[in-house]
């Protein structure tokens, strides 16, 4: 039986792909073991922990969505892969919401090019890349003593404007929100969902394949590596 189609947005991470060619998508992303099913049954598949699964659904509005499980996106070769897309498509942008840590990430990169880069967990700025559109600086209490990659008082109060509707907020201005997809009624029935390139089937770490080279993709991990744990600790949590 074929689930309720809800969109997403909590407590998950995706991609958006410039991009009208999912198949083209879910090969950039070396997806394995890809299928076409009825699109409610993929994003349930992206939800479920430690599942490895990737789901390419569109064309959207002239985009392609990618959710992926939340504790995939703590593979920290899984957060590279947005600067790959951006090298193949132009544009692409990474999305995380996780509520039990306060770790909300948005990103924006063009052409293997970090534009916009913005990643908060429990209270403090780990990235603050790049400088906000009108439309972030109008949402977010932003002024100059924020626009660095470093943590004080001032980042602080940066970091609690920020939360999962802020994280829907920027992807509704960027390309599509995921959460008001299910409103819609053009959207496609079917879905891509294939294995991530970094996990197995039991949801087990594969040795990676080389992804095409990004500037400044090496300051991801560095983000993620100080609250990674965290995540691990906390993965069980709700």
């Amino acid at each position: 039986m074929t689930s309720e189609f809800n969109g997403w947005g909590y407590k998950c991470a995706w991609f958006a792909v410039r991009s009208t060619d999912p198949s083209a998508v879910a090969e950039c992303l070396q997806l394995s073991d890809v299928s076409s099913e009825p699109i409610g049954d993929v994003t349930d598949k992206t939800y479920e922990r430690d599942s490895g699964y990737v789901a390419v659904i569109g064309p959207i509005d002239g985009w392609c969505l990618a959710p992926f499980d939340l504790i995939l996106s703590d593979d920290l070769r899984m957060l590279d892969l947005v600067g790959a897309l951006s090298i193949q498509f132009g544009e692409a942008q990474l999305f995380t919401s996780y509520r039990v840590v306060s770790a909300y990430q948005f990103e924006r990169w063009m052409d293997g090019t970090p534009i916009r880069q913005v990643y908060v967990a429990d209270g403090e700025v780990f990235r603050n890349h790049g400088e906000p559109d009108g439309f972030e600086t109008s949402l977010l209490d932003i002024n100059e003593d924020v626009q660095h990659d470093e943590v004080d008082d001032d980042n602080f109060g940066f970091a609690m404007s920020i939360d999962e509707d802020t994280v829907l907020a920027m992807a509704e201005e960027w390309s599509v929100d995921p959460l008001s997809l299910p409103e819609r009624d053009d959207l496609p029935p079917f879905a891509l969902v294939g294995l991530s390139p970094f996990r197995d089937k039991t949801g087990r770490p594969l040795s990676p394949r080389p992804v095409p080279e990004a500037k400044n993709v090496s300051a991801t991990p560095k983000i993620f590596a100080s609250v990674r744990n965290v995540f691990r600790r906390r993965k069980t949590e709700d």
